[in-house]
């Protein structure tokens, strides 16, 4: 019995000491995330502050990680902390490097200045003359290479520990930076998931305006028709005797007249209550954008500090080849750019090749609407369709799916339109259903050649 409570005891102890040194540890790594925040100065008083006093700072900092703005403040005060610290590492790491490398020099030199003075030394004996002086000139040549070779391997050790230190305060940097960066990714995630449907509504707002657009065009054609109408009855009327003032009384008169002005007036309500929600969505949407470019930018500062990567300083031996590694490398990146310069170049000009090739409807076009064919809704996008399959590989061509197309936009099939109506239609359409970026990138190209192409059979349907 008295052996178990023994045991027991020794357990207990055992246990006691295990969760005191557990402690000790958490306290330790507390006191060192404390002191990693402070100035050299303070440094130095919290290291001279009793055990309990220093563990009661480190609880303290701790606590204050878990409040969210706090926990921020001080990541920030770790980013900018370790990065000073890595910055001066880095500095006396080069002065350490170019102090190796002076070594290296001078020892090379006295290689040369040896494999000469050896050279002559075997000359000297072939020539049956005296080498003690030239040999001993050349013990004294390597006794400075020790020498020059104790100083480089010192140097070479503190260019290590320098080297470390600056890849230690980079790490921490980098884990400080990285909760700034996540604390801004919990605040830019709803902004996100809110200015997502803000723009799809803006997009449908848009292809709503199109399709009226073009029921607005051809609502103008018939008013047009009926004010033609007016004038031919007017005429008539004056012809058959009747007065003015009998022609401005007649009933058929004044109801072609109110079509023609509640037409005029319902159509510039629905331009004006479209423009409204359009403006509207768009406040909204550059409100939301503000507040997503404000976090944004200083998410990004936090991602460009953790892009500063150390210097990677490699052995003397390999100088030569780093060197013409190094301008190899700058050959590639101007060549690249260079490449870059001219395809932006390209890219501008084949822009403005597309827009100035989209057609525009002149006067003279607009003068001869009458004598061309106007397709319906349908057949348009069963001839773009076509082009689409027959122009470019079935994997790559993308057709729109009709049925869709008329429930979306809620247009019917008989709808006729102009060309660049049908253009700016299906231009929405497709932004709306979020088509592929292939397809929308490419858009503007298909369509004028599509343009091309319908020109030519509404040219051989005349």
């Amino acid at each position: 019995m008295a052996k178990f409570e023994e045991t027991s005891k020794q357990k207990s102890a055992e246990e006691r000491e295990k969760s005191i040194s557990e402690k000790e540890k958490e306290a330790d790594k507390n006191i060192e995330n404390t002191a990693s925040v402070l100035s050299s100065e303070n440094q130095n008083f919290f290291r001279r502050m009793s055990d309990k006093g220093r563990e009661i700072v480190g609880h303290v900092y701790q606590r204050l990680h878990n409040v969210p703005v706090v926990d921020r403040t001080i990541a920030k005060m770790e980013v900018a902390y370790n990065q000073a610290w890595a910055d001066r590492n880095e500095e006396k790491a080069v002065r350490q490097k170019e102090k190796v490398d002076s070594y290296n020099s001078r020892i090379e030199s006295l290689n040369l200045a040896e494999k000469h003075m050896n050279s002559l030394v075997e000359r000297m004996k072939t020539e049956g003359r005296p080498t003690e002086r030239m040999e001993l000139e050349i013990k004294k040549l390597e006794r400075e290479k020790e020498k020059l070779a104790y100083k480089k391997d010192k140097a070479e050790t503190k260019l290590e520990e320098r080297s470390e230190r600056v890849k230690k305060y980079s790490e921490r940097r980098d884990g400080a930076a990285d909760k700034v960066i996540d604390s801004f990714n919990e605040k830019l995630k709803p902004i996100e998931q809110e200015l997502g449907p803000l723009k799809d509504y803006r997009d449908r707002i848009d292809l709503e305006i199109a399709v009226t657009k073009a029921r607005h065009k051809e609502k103008l054609r018939e008013l047009s028709e009926l004010e033609k109408q007016k004038r031919e009855i007017e005429e008539g009327l004056r012809q058959g005797g009747l007065s003015e003032r009998k022609i401005g009384r007649n009933k058929i008169l004044k109801e072609i007249e109110k079509q023609i002005r509640e037409g005029r007036h319902e159509i510039r309500q629905e331009q004006e209550n479209l423009e409204r929600k359009r403006q509207a969505i768009n406040e909204r949407i550059l409100e939301v954008e503000a507040g997503f470019n404000h976090y944004k930018t200083k998410q990004e500062k936090f991602i460009r500090v953790k892009e500063r990567r150390p210097i990677k300083f490699e052995k003397s031996e390999e100088k030569g080849d780093k060197e013409s590694g190094t301008v190899e490398e700058l050959e590639t990146t101007k060549e690249s750019k260079k490449e870059k310069k001219d395809d932006r170049k390209k890219g501008g000009g084949g822009e403005e090749k597309k827009e100035s090739a989209l057609p525009r409807e002149s006067k003279s076009e607009k003068e001869s609407a009458e004598d061309k064919r106007r397709w319906s809704i349908v057949e348009y996008l069963k001839e773009w369709n076509k082009f689409l399959n027959r122009t470019y590989k079935k994997e790559n061509a993308m057709p729109v799916n009709i049925e869709d197309f008329l429930k979306t936009t809620e247009m019917s099939e008989d709808t006729r339109l102009d060309f660049e109506d049908f253009r700016d239609i299906l231009r929405e359409y497709l932004k709306v259903k979020k088509a592929p970026q292939e397809q929308v990138k490419q858009f503007e190209e298909w369509m004028v050649k599509f343009h091309e192409k319908y020109k030519k059979k509404v040219s051989s349907e005349k």
